[in-house]
């Protein structure tokens, strides 16, 4: 039995480490720097982080959502001044 647990605790680590994101990996899938995650996160521009024993982590779920909804606004034309 302990050697399931420990390749339990295993796998929940691999999923941990893929799931979640700190700021140098959030940064980079932005293409910005850390500092601008930073602020970004104070004005609330992106997802909130989680906080995890002294670390900070952000989901790559939702970073990942957050920059595709970012490129699909993008993607749409823009309406104002558009004369019908």
């Amino acid at each position: 039995t302990c050697l399931i647990s420990k390749r339990k605790e295993i796998e929940m680590s691999e999923i941990f480490e893929t799931e979640m994101l700190n700021v140098k990996q959030v940064a980079q899938m932005y293409g910005k720097s850390p500092n601008t995650i930073w602020v970004w996160t104070r004005n609330n521009k992106i997802p909130h982080p989680t906080y995890i024993g002294g670390s900070t982590l952000w989901s790559r779920r939702q970073i990942e959502a957050d920059i595709n909804g970012r490129k699909y606004a993008m993607a749409e034309p823009n309406r104002k001044g558009v004369k019908r």
